[in-house]
């Protein structure tokens, strides 16, 4: 009797979408757990045993369980968010009585219409429980089992009916002796048309093997499986069924099974695209995280070059304030003072004219800067022997070395190395090289030039034994707005040719690239590519 009691709790869960349920009765004040469900997520045990050990330590009524603390706090431990209770009042003289508890997961879980159909389907439960009160009560138990199991037998027909569930039962071959219309009808079939066929038809191919190891572990562990598996329906569709299965006994042997399938192919796709959607949010945060990197690297370099513009401006206003302080000085000496000697007037003269050409070239280095903030440098092509180009920039400064008594030595060697490139504009980048390097480096110093042909590239190397750059300064020497400070600078120098030399060549798709250590020396490396043709617009 219990067991056919345990497999309608089952029925009443498996149709409302209940995860677990308990079935509990009172009596003198004594409990007693008649049955209980649960899916795989759960241990009903454990749940029933927790129950019935809150309403024994609080000596509680079945009715007043669902108001307490205890009860509460179960239901927080397993995560049941919602809960449904329904107590049977039977029409006989039993001083028994029963609750029968669902619970699930889900909130709000147990609507009006849900309620209806637990309260429809539970009329099967409540005829089973009558008829139990009968047998511990009443002494006619053959008559009275024969007529409860003819009323059995009809409410089970009537719930089979009008369950939204795929209800039905297999022989022992895995054939259809019995399937409900609801499920019939779900795969486009009416009842008929499923009894005799075997379980297998219905599968689609790809899960065929899957669903014969799930019913392999039925007829090897002889208890209730749940399996996942894809019937093709009457016109060749698709739908996906979460199905439980029971075996049936006879004389200890499997005789049959019952299965109660729920079509979960709506929740699936949901679930597909939920993941979807989950999917996309992941790469959408992380679009949003990069461009908050993005605007932080933004930001930080918009200060960055506030700040630069800042000692641009306080360097480039001392830089002009010198030179013109010297022209006005002198300027105002020579006009005030009518009697100056002539060698001392011509002194002063030279002064001016110096601090004024200081100025002048100052002031076309801003314009140059200018230029190419704005893109109106022009490069204009011809193709041209560099290492003629590097040999008269050598020579343009053969004075100047010459005057330093300064040791020049080189590896350059007699070759015809062409390149396609604005001419003009490489003979400034090598002649502004070697004067740099003219500047720091002190008398009977040395400097090396060295220039080798790479296999896309033409390398140049300017090497000299001057004070050197500080490893601090390194960084920040090709920036545009911040004047990097040679240790042997000297008073004419603004400090801006290398912005100039770098733009030139990056201008040309080339590479520069100082080296420098203080008291040692300074190295500069420069890389034009050879074939300039497809290089420059």
């Amino acid at each position: 009797m219990l067991k056919i009691i345990n497999d309608t709790l089952e029925i009443i869960c498996r149709s409302s979408g209940s995860c677990c349920g308990c079935l509990l009765s009172e009596r003198n004040s004594s409990y007693e757990i008649l049955s209980s469900y649960n899916d795989a997520r759960y241990s009903s045990n454990e749940i029933s045993e927790s129950i019935l050990k809150s309403l024994k330590i609080e000596k509680l009524r079945l009715s007043e369980l669902e108001f307490s603390k205890t009860f509460k706090n179960i239901l927080k431990k397993e995560k049941f968010n919602s809960s449904f209770s329904h107590q049977f009042l039977l029409p006989n003289k039993s001083k028994a009585v029963f609750f029968l508890i669902l619970f699930s997961p889900k909130e709000k879980f147990y609507t009006k219409t849900r309620i209806k159909t637990i309260e429809l389907t539970s009329g099967l439960l409540k005829s089973q429980l009558e008829f139990l009160s009968k047998i511990n009560n009443l002494k006619g138990i053959n008559e009275t089992g024969k007529a409860f199991s003819n009323g059995y037998q009809t409410k089970f027909e009537t719930i089979k009916e009008i369950a939204g569930e795929f209800i039905f039962f297999l022989d022992n071959e895995g054939y259809f002796t019995e399937v409900n219309s609801c499920g019939a009808s779900s795969l486009d079939y009416d009842p008929t048309e499923l009894t005799g066929r075997h379980f297998t038809e219905l599968v689609s191919a790809k899960e065929q093997r899957k669903t014969a190891k799930s019913f392999q572990q039925i007829l090897k562990k002889k208890k209730t499986i749940s399996f996942e598996t894809i019937f093709i329906s009457k016109f060749g569709n698709e739908v996906r069924y979460e199905i439980k299965c029971k075996p049936l006994f006879k004389d200890d042997k499997i005789n049959g099974v019952i299965g109660i399938g729920r079509n979960i192919s709506e929740l699936r796709m949901y679930e597909d695209k939920l993941n979807d959607l989950d999917t996309r949010l992941k790469e959408a945060q992380r679009i949003i995280s990069i461009e908050r990197q993005r605007s932080k690297r933004q930001k930080s370099f918009l200060d960055e070059l506030n700040n630069m513009k800042s000692d641009f401006v306080s360097n480039i206003s001392h830089e002009l304030r010198t030179p013109l302080a010297s022209i006005i000085g002198f300027s105002e000496t020579i006009t005030s003072d009518l009697s100056m000697p002539d060698e001392m007037k011509t002194e002063f003269l030279n002064i001016i004219l110096n601090e004024g050409k200081r100025l002048a070239k100052l002031v076309n280095d801003l314009l140059n800067i200018s230029r190419f903030e704005e893109d109106n440098i022009h490069v204009v092509k011809s193709e041209f022997n560099i290492i003629q180009v590097l040999k008269d920039a050598i020579n343009l400064n053969r004075n100047a070395i010459n005057k330093k008594n300064i040791t020049l030595t080189n590896e350059i060697f007699d070759e015809n190395i062409i390149l396609n490139a604005d001419k003009g504009k490489i003979i400034l980048v090598l002649d502004s090289i070697i004067k740099n390097a003219l500047k720091q480096t002190k008398n009977e110093g040395r400097i090396f030039i060295t220039a080798q042909s790479l296999y896309k590239e033409f390398e140049i190397t300017v090497s000299d034994t001057g004070a050197g750059i500080p490893e601090s300064e390194l960084n920040s020497i090709f920036k545009k707005f911040q004047r990097v400070k040679f240790l042997d600078q000297t008073p004419e120098d603004t400090g801006l040719n290398l912005v100039f030399i770098k733009q030139i060549v990056d201008l040309h798709k080339g590479f520069i690239a100082i080296q420098s250590e203080v008291n040692k020396g300074t190295t500069v490396i420069i890389k034009l590519p050879r074939d300039l043709t497809s290089s420059i617009n």
